[in-house]
């Protein structure tokens, strides 16, 4: 079986949540870069990473780990999946919504997408001191 050639990906973005509409469009709400808990360590319950890919070709497998920016410490992954691009010329769009993540500490951390083992885009999410709150 021949080897996958790797996609690259335009820029990430993480929001809230997504809607498929007719033809195919995804309205995106609430896109983010930092999230502000009431405290330590925090689980954030869902958000979505959109990703759209272009230039690869045949069968990839793809999954996202966010990490510790400073250490790279592993704190959550995605099962792998797999997808086919059928030519170079398209663009391939993904969304993965992730559950119940866990942030143990303020800081920065990297939502990273993998294609076969190979990051290929990923993005920095701030997670702030807390607020204190209830």
């Amino acid at each position: 079986m021949a080897q996958p050639i790797l996609p690259f990906a335009l820029p990430l973005l993480v929001c809230d949540d997504y809607l498929q509409t007719v033809g195919g469009k995804l309205d995106l709400s609430g896109s983010f870069h930092t999230i502000r808990p009431d405290s330590y360590p925090h689980v954030h319950e869902f958000f979505c990473v959109v990703a759209h890919l272009t230039g690869g070709l045949g069968t990839v497998t793809t999954f996202i780990d966010v990490r510790v920016a400073e250490t790279g410490e592993l704190v959550f992954w995605t099962h792998p999946h797999q997808f086919d691009i059928p030519n170079r010329d398209i663009v391939i769009r993904l969304v993965n919504g992730m559950e119940g993540v866990p942030f143990p500490r303020p800081g920065l951390y990297l939502i990273e997408l993998l294609c076969e083992n190979t990051c290929i885009a990923d993005f920095r999410i701030r997670l702030a001191e807390p607020t204190g709150g209830a």
